[in-house]
């Protein structure tokens, strides 16, 4: 593990922080319903990625996968911020709209610090940035070339003589 990582302050800020936040601004970004059930849908499908980060404390899967779903869902948020902020007005009650825009919008803001949060875990539980190896890395094999070998192949000699098969009678 990087020392630049354990002695990181955000490293001490447990998921579970993480998670509780983001639950809180999705119901409150949520309640007025000027976005679309999609926003919901990914919102709640991030927590429970999350919460499986959580229940599998010792597993890297679990918690790459909530940190590419968090990245994936920041584009998403603009989207559907971009696409929906104004489409409400007139609908809904203007502090309640007021207070739930803001909450997406906050929501919104503290998704990279989530995204730096849970890498920091990543990296605690073991993770890599890329567990592919780099044509430059030493497990890296040339499929064109044949493979060196310490050991000569044996060849196979054929029969000096050719046995007819048994045959029943």
């Amino acid at each position: 593990m990087d020392s630049q990582f354990d002695s990181n302050p955000l490293s001490r800020i447990p998921l579970k922080v993480v998670v509780i936040i983001h639950f809180v601004l999705t119901i409150w970004a949520g309640q007025v319903g000027f976005l679309p059930v999609a926003y919901q849908f990914m919102n709640l499908s991030i927590l429970f990625c999350g919460c499986w980060a959580i229940a599998q404390s010792e597993s890297v899967d679990s918690i790459q996968m909530y940190l590419i779903v968090q990245v994936i869902s920041i584009l998403m948020d603009i989207i559907f911020l971009g696409i929906f902020f104004d489409s409400a007005d007139g609908y809904y009650h203007r502090s309640a709209l007021n207070f739930s825009k803001a909450m997406a919008i906050i929501n919104l803001l503290l998704k990279p610090i989530s995204c730096f949060i849970i890498l920091v875990h990543y990296r605690n539980r073991g993770g890599q940035y890329s567990s592919y190896p780099s044509p430059s890395a030493s497990g890296y094999e040339n499929v064109d070339q044949p493979l060196p070998s310490n050991n000569p192949v044996e060849s196979a000699n054929s029969p000096s003589s050719f046995q007819k098969p048994y045959t029943p009678h």
